[in-house]
């Protein structure tokens, strides 16, 4: 009897790896990041701004503040700028208009921190549905 329990033991302990091996595989992350557009609404400077950004790999994303004149965006940005990017579970690293920016995904929302002048600074942006 005991060498059947054993037996079984055996013939379900692998498939208890293969399912954490297969969730790792294609984290959740992955289908939330890449493709997608986020945006923020901001006044910088008394001016109504909107920035968006593009991730357009697991490694590239796309910087771009829309305006009709040369308004300024977040993170001081003015115009389009293409960025690479890593990424660790919910965090981010990337550098943009030369600064040091981390983001955080929770849900729908990016929340972008960065030193301006050593002051800290946050961003929020939202996903484009």
């Amino acid at each position: 009897m005991r060498k059947y329990i054993i037996l079984l033991l055996l013939a379900i302990l692998p498939m208890l790896f293969v399912s954490c091996t297969s969730s790792q595989d294609t984290p959740e992350m992955e289908q939330v990041i890449v493709i997608t557009k986020w945006v923020n609404h901001d006044v910088i400077n008394g001016v109504p701004s909107q920035t968006r950004i593009i991730f357009t790999s697991m490694s590239q994303m796309t910087v771009v503040v829309d305006s009709e004149k040369d308004d300024i965006g977040a993170f001081g940005l003015d115009g389009l700028e293409f960025c690479r990017y890593t990424r660790d579970g919910n965090k981010l690293t990337t550098k943009i208009n030369n600064k040091d920016v981390i983001g955080t995904i929770e849900g729908d929302t990016i929340t972008f921190t960065y030193n301006d002048n050593g002051v800290k600074k946050n961003v929020v942006f939202t996903k484009i549905k």
